[in-house]
């Protein structure tokens, strides 16, 4: 698909990387997009991708390293906060409290670096200023699901952020080993 002769190894290795990845990233959401269908959670799916590529793409945290361990675990992850909203009823209390601390911490240790990919001050900077942006959209986004009595919503943004946190909290200790 991708004409190597146009472009220099660098340039080759960086495309074919990117299209890999965007094919993994479609199997990954089609999969997880299948699951959320099969136990009528659509709306609940739609929150908690909304939430994750918000967050989690500027805050950086714990990365696999391989695609199949990725893809499980990244299932794993969506599937297992889908299915604890459907079985649990969470009290809207805890989950502000989830909601206020995870951002809390996300806001404070924002961004987390990966081994793979180093950030510099600007990135930094950016990164940071996309990251308080979005958080400040979620408290809005979720006070509109508070004032429509929302809780399952509410639920999946709570748990989203506190996992996104606690993912941050082992890539931090990771780096640290490095």
């Amino acid at each position: 698909m991708i004409n190597n002769s146009r472009y220099d190894e660098a340039e080759y290795n960086i495309l074919k990387y990117g299209f890999q990845v965007g094919i993994e990233l479609i199997i990954c959401m089609s999969v997880n997009m299948l699951f959320a269908i099969h136990f009528h959670m659509m709306e609940e799916f739609v929150i908690l991708i909304f939430v994750l590529g918000s967050v989690r793409s500027y805050c950086g945290g714990f990365h696999f390293k391989r695609y199949r361990s990725c893809f499980l675990g990244s299932s794993i992850f969506i599937c297992g906060i889908l299915l604890s909203v459907k079985w649990f009823d969470f009290s809207m209390i805890v989950m502000w409290i989830m909601i206020i601390q995870s951002s809390s911490y996300i806001l404070k240790r924002k961004p987390v670096e990966n081994p793979n990919k180093r950030l510099d001050i600007n990135e930094k900077q950016y990164y940071g200023q996309k990251l308080k942006k979005n958080i400040f959209i979620l408290y809005c986004v979720s006070l509109a699901l508070f004032s429509m009595q929302k809780k399952t919503d509410i639920a999946i943004i709570g748990l989203t952020l506190t996992f996104i946190a606690i993912s941050m909290i082992v890539g931090e200790r990771l780096m640290d080993k490095k």
